[in-house]
Parts: structure tokens; sequence; C-alpha cells
């Protein structure tokens, strides 16, 4: 079910499309899940785990890896949440093979 209220939130739900890529080589990819809060802190995967972006390890939330095939591919990335979120407007960064793909704002109540 969907909420916007930031004390009910069990998990958030980020869907996007990968489009057609003509100089992409097909193949698998990671893409990473970056949700940063209001203050600017990043919203963590269990592990802590860190990926690479532009020569620094940077934390992600979550993280899928698809099989791309040079055509459009709809998806979705979920994190679940195990602490209290705070009101405001939360940010979304989409990464893969070192490169952001993608950003997003919500807003929470």
């Amino acid at each position: 079910k969907e909420v916007t209220k930031a004390k009910k939130v069990t998990k958030i739900k980020v869907c996007f499309t990968l489009t057609e890529n003509s100089i992409a080589k097909p193949g698998n990819r990671i893409i990473y899940l970056r949700i940063a809060r209001p203050d600017k802190e990043i919203l963590p995967n269990p592990d802590g785990a860190m990926f690479d972006f532009e020569g620094n390890q940077i934390l992600f939330s979550a993280k899928r890896e698809i099989d791309y095939e040079n055509k459009d591919v709809d998806m979705c990335i979920y994190w679940a949440n195990t602490d209290k979120l705070t009101e405001g407007v939360y940010t979304v960064d989409l990464f893969s093979e070192g490169k952001l793909i993608g950003t997003a704002t919500f807003a929470l109540k």
C-alpha cells in the first residue's frame, strides 16, 4: 500500500525504465540506488556496502542486477526501512557502470 507519511513507510519502491541504447554493450549490469534523506544522509543498505563512483567509494541504499539486452527495460528496486524516517524531500539517484543515470525526488509528510 502506498503511503506518504514518514512514520508509516516500511519500504521504498523506486521504478524506472532503462532505455534502449544501441551504443551500449549488452550484458549484466548492476543498478545502484541511493536515497538521500532531507538532511542529505544516505539511507544505507543492511551491510553498509559501497560502490565506486568517480574514484570514490560511496554508500548505496540498494542494488539490483539485470541482464541488459539493448532494449527498454522497466524495473523496480526496493529499499527496506528499518528505522524512523523524517518528513521532507528525499532525493533518489540511480547509478550504473560508474555513472549517474537518473535522479528524482519525493516528499514524505
